[in-house]
């Protein structure tokens, strides 16, 4: 059973003026592929003891072409000493952004 979708504040603001704002859309919908760029960037390199966690225009829904990720790893308890090939390894998620952005690029020109 899904939970019914609550429209956001700028969607019911949307509504209530029978407008559409192209941007804000455009932003919140690269936010979403990015994030599911990120995740399965990151599949296999996280643990029970640690998140990753994004933050910024990212996390808001606010991310566009010039935006950059703010991101933070949380480790819970004493840190896994293997912890800094996951960093060295999250340059994979560097990556599979920089092929989301050039993606969401060449939509965009057309």
């Amino acid at each position: 059973m899904s939970l019914p979708l609550t429209p956001s504040p700028i969607e019911a603001l949307e509504a209530r003026l029978n407008v559409r704002w192209a941007n804000i859309a455009a932003a919140r919908d690269l936010a979403v592929q990015t994030r599911a760029a990120l995740k399965r960037a990151l599949i296999g390199l996280d643990s029970e003891d640690s998140s990753v966690v994004v933050s910024g225009s990212l996390a808001r829904d606010e991310f566009t072409l010039g935006s950059d990720i703010d991101w933070s790893l949380l480790i819970d308890g004493q840190a896994d000493p293997n912890v800094i090939d996951m960093l060295r390894e999250s340059r994979i998620s560097s990556r599979a952004w920089q092929e989301n952005r050039q993606a969401a690029r060449a939509r965009s020109a057309r």
